[in-house]
C-alpha cells in the first residue's frame, strides 16, 4: 500500500524530532453490538434480529451503548495526554476498528496530530473479525519500530491495547497466527498489551490467551473514564520517568546507560504502576 501524504510527514517529522517516543495501539471491536442499548432508553416497539448474539431483541431510541461511552474514553485520554508536556512530545497512537473485516482508523501520529472526534461517525459490522484487527494492528506497530530504527529514534515499550464486547468469529487462522506474532513481539520489544472486555458475555479466555496470560480488565458498565484516566496516567508515568532520571543523572554528572534502564527501571514500571487492573468500576 502506497504510504499517504499523512504519513511522509510523520517520517519528516521523526528526521526532525529525535524525541523518545511511546508508540501505543488501540484494537477496537466495532461490531454492531458494540451499538445495542446497554444503559436509559426507550423501546419502540419493533422488533430487531441481533446478529451477534443471534436473537431477537427490542429496537432502542436514545439511551447509552458501548461504542458511545468508548469514543468518549477516548477523547479524554486525548485531553489528558495534551496537558502533560512529556507524555505529549513522546506519545504516538495509532487506531485499528475490527468487524466484517479490519480497517486502519489512523496510523501513527502523534497525540496533537489526532482529530479527538475520530470514533464520532465510525461504521460497525455484524461480526467480528479480532485476527484479522490485531494483525493489522501488528502491521502498522512493526512498521512504526521500524522506521523508529532506521532513523535512530529511541522508544519506550510499545502498547497494544485490544478491546471488545464478543467471541471472535473471523479466521480462525489469523487468530491463532496474531497470538504468535504477540508473543514475539512481547518477547522482543517488550510489548505490553491491555486486553479488555467490555460487557459480561465475552470469551475472557480467549482474549487472556491472546494477552499471554494476562489478566483480563472487565468492564461491565459503561462508564469508561476510569479506565481511560488510568491509561492516560500511565502514558505520562512512562513517558516521565526516564526523563526525570535523566535529569537527575545529568545534575549529578553521571553517565545515562539507555539499555540498562530499559531492561531494569521501565520494566518495573511496566509490571507495577502500568496496571489497569487497579481500575473500580
Amino acid at each position: 500500500m502506497p504510504a499517504t501524504e499523512e504519513q511522509f510527514q510523520w517520517q519528516e517529522d521523526l528526521g526532525k524530532d529525535g524525541t523518545k517516543r511511546l508508540p501505543i495501539i488501540f484494537c477496537l471491536d466495532t461490531s454492531s453490538s458494540m451499538r445495542v442499548c446497554l444503559e436509559g432508553g426507550i423501546r419502540t416497539g419493533e422488533r430487531v434480529w441481533y446478529e451477534k448474539e443471534r436473537r431477537m431483541g427490542w429496537a432502542v431510541k436514545g439511551g447509552v451503548c458501548a461504542l458511545d461511552q468508548l469514543n468518549k474514553g477516548m477523547k479524554y485520554f486525548f485531553s489528558c495526554i495534551q496537558k502533560n508536556m512529556y507524555a505529549l512530545s513522546a506519545t504516538e497512537v495509532a487506531i485499528v476498528t475490527f468487524d466484517d473485516d479490519a480497517h486502519l482508523l489512523k496510523n501513527f501520529c502523534r497525540v496533537r496530530d489526532v482529530d479527538q472526534n475520530i470514533l464520532d461517525h465510525v461504521q460497525t459490522g455484524d461480526c467480528t473479525f479480532m485476527g484479522e484487527g490485531i494483525q493489522m494492528a501488528l502491521d502498522k506497530l512493526e512498521e512504526c519500530l521500524n522506521s523508529y530504527k532506521a532513523y535512530g529514534i529511541d522508544y519506550y515499550a510499545p502498547w497494544l491495547i485490544l478491546m471488545s464486547d464478543g467471541e471472535p468469529n473471523g479466521s480462525n487462522f489469523e487468530l491463532q497466527d496474531a497470538k504468535k506474532r504477540i508473543a514475539s513481539l512481547c518477547r522482543d520489544e517488550n510489548m505490553l498489551i491491555f486486553p479488555i472486555a467490555v460487557g459480561k458475555r465475552v470469551n475472557k479466555k480467549i482474549l487472556s490467551e491472546i494477552a499471554m496470560g494476562r489478566e483480563t480488565t472487565d468492564i461491565y458498565g459503561v462508564d469508561f473514564t476510569g479506565l481511560f484516566d488510568k491509561m492516560s496516567e500511565a502514558a505520562v508515568l512512562a513517558s516521565e520517568a526516564v526523563q526525570e532520571i535523566e535529569v537527575e543523572s545529568i545534575l549529578e554528572g553521571e553517565e545515562v546507560v539507555e539499555n540498562e534502564f530499559y531492561e531494569t527501571t521501565e520494566l518495573k514500571l511496566s509490571e507495577e504502576q502500568i496496571d489497569l487492573m487497579d481500575v473500580v468500576y
